[in-house]
């Protein structure tokens, strides 16, 4: 009886190791997949918020009245900016191509087309008219930035 008994053990005995291992080992894959997919989430996280900081720092930083610049030259800079960022990184910002966030671009747009007719270094300082398209030029530029930064946080999610 003996005899007849061990064999039998013994099968089960590796029966039971052979499915315990294969159990751990696609638990482990498991959670090794679940890992490299919050390493794809976290870099592009990271990418996202590398090109909003560039969209930022640039978009903001032509716009500033410079008065070194008598052409406007850094405002026709950042319209092309704006206009290549809309173009370029829609597969990044998907928002780019929502109904909303093309309303606020084509405000912006037209802004800085008037503020670049309007720019004049010599008499920026006082006019009404300059300053309200600043006021705009600055709700249209906070308004996008929002709308990416809304993106960024949505995708953390």
């Amino acid at each position: 009886m003996n005899g007849v008994l061990s064999p039998i053990l013994t099968i089960v005995n590796i029966w039971v190791f052979v499915r315990l291992t294969q159990v751990i080992n696609s638990s482990d894959k498991k959670q090794k997949e679940n890992e490299l997919l919050h390493q794809k989430k976290l870099v592009f996280i990271q990418i996202l918020q590398n090109e909003l900081d560039k969209f930022s720092s640039i978009i903001n930083v032509k716009i500033i009245y410079h008065p070194d610049d008598k052409t406007g030259y850094l405002v026709y800079q950042a319209k092309s900016f704006l206009t290549s960022f809309v173009e370029t990184k829609s597969k990044l910002f998907p928002i780019i191509d929502s109904v909303k966030f093309e309303k606020v671009y084509n405000d912006l747009s037209i802004a800085l087309t008037k503020y670049q007719e309007t720019y004049s270094p010599a008499t920026l300082a006082g006019r009404e008219e300059v300053v309200s398209l600043i006021q705009e030029l600055t709700e249209n530029i906070n308004a996008i930035n929002s709308m990416l930064q809304e993106f960024v946080l949505s995708e953390i999610q």
